[in-house]
């Protein structure tokens, strides 16, 4: 659910997301932990870095970090009906998803600065998060197209070489 979620969003930027195993050459790999004891509260207004990436030489670059307990955090704080504990499975899944798709854009734009609105906007609240529709979680133009001259995204129709993402 969460690589169905991660397509959801970049498939609409003709960007198609070939899913591997570890280990693959130029891919990114991504790291989804779950610690054994809860990580702390901290207390008053919560913000939760669900996901990070890491800059190296001068690159964003891979491995991505992915916190589940981060994203049953923002469940629990996102408005009724969202955060039921019925729909938690969902609902995890889907912020998994989303902020995996946000740090591919930091990896494939080269940058850790945010935008305004949009995949790259600095914060999400834990509604934009739940939320069924996609609206908020594309890239403008002019990303778009920096994303595009990344050596991940490779064109749909040149030999298949194990690479992340390609462009359709």
């Amino acid at each position: 659910m969460v690589r169905r979620e991660v397509d959801a969003i970049w498939a609409p930027q003709a960007v198609r997301i070939e899913w591997s195993h570890a280990g693959a050459p130029g891919c990114v790999r991504v790291v989804i932990d779950r610690p054994a004891p809860a990580l702390p509260s901290p207390g008053g207004e919560e913000r939760w870095s669900v996901a990070a990436t890491r800059v190296v030489a001068g690159r964003v670059s891979p491995p991505m970090y992915v916190s589940v307990d981060a994203a049953e955090r923002v469940v629990r704080a996102a408005s009724p009906p969202y955060s039921a504990p019925a729909l938690a499975g969902l609902m995890v899944t889907r912020v998994l998803g989303r902020a995996i798709a946000h740090e591919l854009a930091h990896i494939l734009l080269n940058t850790r600065v945010h935008a305004p609105h949009g995949l790259l906007r600095a914060t999400f609240t834990a509604d934009d998060f739940v939320f069924p529709g996609l609206e908020g979680f594309t890239l403008d133009t002019e990303q778009l197209a920096r994303a595009r001259h990344h050596e991940l995204l490779i064109p749909q129709d040149s030999p298949r070489n194990g690479r992340e993402a390609t462009q359709q």
